[in-house]
């Protein structure tokens, strides 16, 4: 099979660019034809066996390929190479990569009034896609209706070795001791800090005045001026140690981090699926997560840590469950290997072929 994956950032820096490079690179392995369109940045780790084209000159060759998969739909430049592969007859793959959750779309007025404009003006190729690609079955879109006739296609993004270096040093598990952690970029919207920060305030109004507090650290770089309402919130904490912020770290100090927490929380609103949380799983630490995470049914599957919904009742609640009964994070702890396992770049893209061959297959193509 010859797949042309087209991301015009995939040579860059982050989270996706790593996910998609990554990707091309195990398909490779995996025997297949592999090229990785984008545009001209130079990061090529994780890179191998893979050829690289330049995104304005692809069209020329896109007859070549038994099938298109596009990554990232706001991307003008990739409506254009979308229009030509649908004009000539390829099967073709979108990645929406969570921006059409509906608390994605509904950020801001002004989100949502470019996101509608960009999506009614490319509406005609949209609803020809032959396939749409979800990171899970949570992966809910705005305007659905356009594609309510395209194929959907589900699969994950794999997980990344810890970091060799940093690893060697060794991580402590203290885990009598051990908080909770959030790290990642500290957007409080996105992120779901606000749900967090107060989730905690109630789990403290509902311990005992004798009981120990709840610790939460929260690690990772300010995001616009999240420093300040962080800051604001701690102060209406009854007990104000039981939330520490950290601030931006060394991969060392996150990896000490989270090894000696009970479980990483992440209340995203939309992500697709969030780097600290495969983080986590790849040092053996549970997790508790959104749905909209992306990665709900997979923990909930290996039951390698809690699902909760975007409640702060419920947040509070597990996060109580977990801190009076330590054993229930160290029966998720025994469980995440599996997790782990599943969650390798060689099952994921496994996932991939599959659903490949069916969106060849798709009747019209």
């Amino acid at each position: 099979m010859k797949i042309c994956l087209i991301y015009q950032h995939a040579l860059g820096d982050g989270g996706y660019p790593r996910d998609v490079r990554w990707l091309a690179t195990t398909l490779a392995a995996h025997g297949v034809d592999v090229t990785l369109v984008c545009g001209d940045a130079r990061n090529t780790e994780g890179l191998s066996g893979v050829a690289v084209a330049r995104l304005e000159s692809i069209p020329r060759e896109l007859g070549h390929f038994d099938l298109m998969h596009v990554f990232g739909l706001f991307i003008p430049a990739h409506m254009r190479v979308l229009e030509e592969a649908i004009r000539i007859g390829i099967p073709t793959v979108l990645s929406p990569m969570a921006v059409l959750m509906p608390l994605a779309v509904n950020r801001t007025r002004w989100k949502r009034i470019k996101k509608e404009a960009f999506v009614r003006l490319h509406a005609g190729t949209l609803s020809r896609v032959t396939s749409l690609h979800l990171l899970s079955q949570s992966e809910s879109l705005s305007w659905s209706n356009i594609w309510r006739r395209s194929h959907r296609m589900f699969g994950q993004f794999g997980i990344f070795p810890p970091d060799p270096a940093a690893a060697s040093a060794g991580v402590p598990l203290r885990r009598a001791a051990a908080p909770f952690v959030f790290f990642g970029r500290n957007d409080v919207y996105q992120k779901g800090i606000d749900i967090l920060l107060e989730a905690v305030r109630v789990a403290e109004s509902r311990c005992a005045s004798a009981d120990a507090s709840i610790r939460l650290v929260i690690a990772g770089r300010p995001c616009l001026k999240s420093d300040q309402f962080i800051r604001a919130r701690v102060r209406r904490l009854a007990r104000q140690e039981a939330v520490s912020v950290l601030g931006a770290l060394d991969t060392r100090s996150v990896y000490e981090l989270l090894g000696s927490a009970r479980a990483l929380v992440f209340l995203s609103r939309f992500d697709g699926p969030p780097r600290p949380v495969r983080e986590a799983i790849s040092l053996g630490v549970p997790v508790i997560v959104s749905r909209e995470t992306n990665m709900g049914e997979v923990v909930e599957a290996h039951d390698a840590g809690a699902v909760v919904p975007l409640d702060t009742d419920a947040v509070a609640a597990a996060l109580l469950d977990v801190w009076r009964n330590p054993q229930k994070s160290e029966w998720w702890r025994a469980n995440v290997p599996e997790l782990k396992a599943a969650l390798s770049w060689d099952r994921v893209v496994s996932q991939y072929l599959s659903g490949y061959r069916e969106v060849v297959n798709v009747p019209g193509h």
